[in-house]
C-alpha cells in the first residue's frame, strides 16, 4: 500500500489529468493513482461512489456486491436496466463504469465479502451494510499498517449518513490544499502579543489559528529566525501572534530603511494529527465538537441538534434493521413507531441532548429503503473526496459524521396513504 507522505516516482498521465493536477497538483494525484479502492454495495449510492473514485484516477477498484438488481434500484441507479433485472449488481456494472477510465483497474467480487478481500485496499467504502458487519470491517481496518481507511455511507430516502475513519494518528499535512496566503507588513508593536499591521490598501488574508513566518523585516530582525507562530486574532488590517515565551518588547523596533521594500509575512503549512476514534465507539459516544469547521456538525443553522437527532434515529435503523434483518417497509405505520421508540433509547444511551422530533424520525423510517438520486449524487461526492483525502494525507477529512436530510421536499408521509406512496414511487 503506497504511503502519500513517501510516494515514488508513479507514473502519472499528465495529459490524462490534466485538470486534475491543475486543480489538485501533482502530489495529490500521484497518490491517489497509487491507491487500490473497493465499494461495496452497489445500489445508486454505491454506483455514484465508484463512478468519483474512477474519475478520480485510482490504481484499482474492487466493485463488491452480493445483491440482485431489482425494481427499485432502477430509480437511482442509471447503469442497470430492466434487461438487468436477476442479474447481479456489481456484475451488471462492471463493464459501463470501466469505461469511464481505461487506466483503472476494475474487478467485482460477488460472495460474502472478508477480511480477506480488503487485503491491499488503500480504503474500504461501505454501503448499505449491516452494522454488525461495518463494526467487524472497521476493527479490522484499524488493525493494519498501515490502517486501512474506512468510509461507511447510506442514503435513506431524504437522508444521508457520513461515517469516516482513517485510523488512530492520522496526519494531514495541509488541512486547506490552497497555495500559502502572504502579505505585506507595514508595521510590528513592540509589545505582547505583537500586532502586526498591513498597508491600509492591503487586507488580512489570513485565520485565527494560523501559522506564519516573517522575512525579510527591519530593524525587528529576530522574528525573520523565528520558527513559524501562531495568529491569535485577526481584523481587517492587522493581526495578533503567539510569541510563547517571547514578545517583540524585547526584540528591536521595526522600520523601514528603504521605502521601496516591505517586510513580508507568509502562511506556513502545518501538519495536524487526527486520532479518529473505531465506529463501534462514535455509535455511543459520538463528538460532534470536532467539527474542523467549528460548527460542531451543523450543516443548516436552521436545524441547530438536527446531526445529533439523526445520529439516534440512524443508530434506531441499524438496531431495527439488525432485529428484524431489514430496513423497516415503506410506509410502515408500526415499523415506524418501532423506530421512534429506538431512537429515544439511543439517545438516553448515548447521553446525547437534542430533541426527538417524531416526525422526522417516522419520515426517515417510512423511506429508509428509498434511493433518491440527488442524494445519492450529493453523498456520492461528498464519499469521492473523502478517498481523495484519505490517500493523499490533503484537505481536513470529514471528522468523523456528516448528516444531511432534505426532509422538506417530503409529504406529510403521517397522513399520506401507503397505497398512493407506492404509486408515486412507481
Amino acid at each position: 500500500m503506497a504511503d502519500p507522505m513517501q510516494l515514488d516516482e508513479q507514473a502519472v498521465d499528465k495529459d490524462l489529468h490534466s485538470r486534475t493536477i491543475a486543480a489538485l497538483g501533482e502530489e495529490m494525484v500521484r497518490a491517489i493513482a497509487s491507491s487500490n479502492v473497493l465499494v461495496s454495495g452497489l445500489n445508486g449510492l454505491g454506483c455514484e461512489v465508484a463512478k468519483n473514485v474512477l474519475l478520480g484516477g485510482v490504481k484499482s477498484l474492487t466493485l463488491h456486491d452480493t445483491k440482485q438488481t431489482t425494481y427499485w434500484d432502477l430509480s437511482s441507479q442509471y447503469y442497470l436496466t430492466e434487461k438487468d433485472i436477476g442479474k447481479n449488481r456489481a456484475e451488471a456494472s462492471l463493464s459501463k463504469l470501466a469505461e469511464l477510465n481505461t487506466a483503472v483497474q476494475v474487478k467485482c467480487v460477488t460472495d460474502e465479502l472478508t477480511e480477506e478481500h480488503l487485503k491491499g485496499c488503500s480504503i474500504a467504502v461501505l454501503v448499505d451494510t449491516p452494522i454488525a458487519q461495518c463494526v467487524r470491517f472497521n476493527g479490522w481496518c484499524r488493525q493494519q499498517s498501515p490502517p486501512t481507511k474506512f468510509i461507511r455511507v447510506d442514503v435513506r430516502g431524504a437522508f444521508g449518513q457520513v461515517f469516516t475513519d482513517f485510523g488512530p494518528n492520522f496526519v494531514v499535512s495541509d488541512t486547506t490544499g490552497e497555495s500559502p496566503h502572504s502579505g505585506i507588513i507595514a508595521h510590528i508593536s513592540n509589545s505582547n502579543p505583537a500586532v502586526v499591521t498591513v498597508p491600509n490598501d492591503e487586507q488580512v488574508e489570513f485565520g485565527d489559528g494560523e501559522w506564519v513566518t516573517f522575512k525579510g523585516v527591519e530593524g525587528m530582525s529576530h522574528i525573520n529566525d523565528m520558527p513559524p507562530v501562531k495568529i491569535l486574532e485577526t481584523h481587517m488590517y492587522n493581526f495578533k501572534i503567539d510569541l510563547d515565551t517571547s514578545d517583540t518588547t524585547k526584540f528591536g523596533t521595526y522600520k523601514r530603511d528603504n521605502l521601496n521594500t516591505y517586510g513580508t509575512v507568509t502562511e506556513a503549512k502545518i501538519a495536524k494529527t487526527l486520532d479518529f476514534k473505531p465506529l463501534a465507539d462514535n455509535i455511543t459516544n459520538p463528538d460532534f465538537s470536532r467539527d474542523p469547521t467549528g460548527s460542531c456538525g451543523v450543516t443548516d443553522f436552521d436545524k441547530f441538534g438536527r446531526s445529533e437527532m439523526l445520529h439516534c434515529a440512524f443508530t434506531a435503523l441499524d438496531q431495527y434493521r439488525e432485529k428484524t434483518g431489514e430496513l423497516p417497509p415503506l410506509q410502515d405505520a408500526a415499523a415506524a413507531e418501532e423506530v421512534v421508540k429506538l431512537a429515544e433509547e439511543a439517545k438516553q444511551a448515548a447521553g446525547i441532548e437534542c430533541e426527538i422530533d417524531p416526525k422526522i424520525v417516522r419520515a426517515l423510517s417510512r423511506t429508509a429503503r428509498a434511493v433518491l438520486a440527488p442524494m445519492a449524487s450529493i453523498f456520492g461526492g461528498i464519499v469521492g473526496q473523502e478517498v481523495a483525502k484519505a490517500v493523499s494525507n490533503k484537505h481536513h477529512p470529514v471528522f468523523q459524521y456528516v448528516y444531511l436530510d432534505m426532509f422538506e421536499i417530503l409529504p406529510d408521509l403521517d397522513s399520506t396513504p401507503p397505497t398512493d406512496t407506492h404509486t408515486h414511487t412507481h
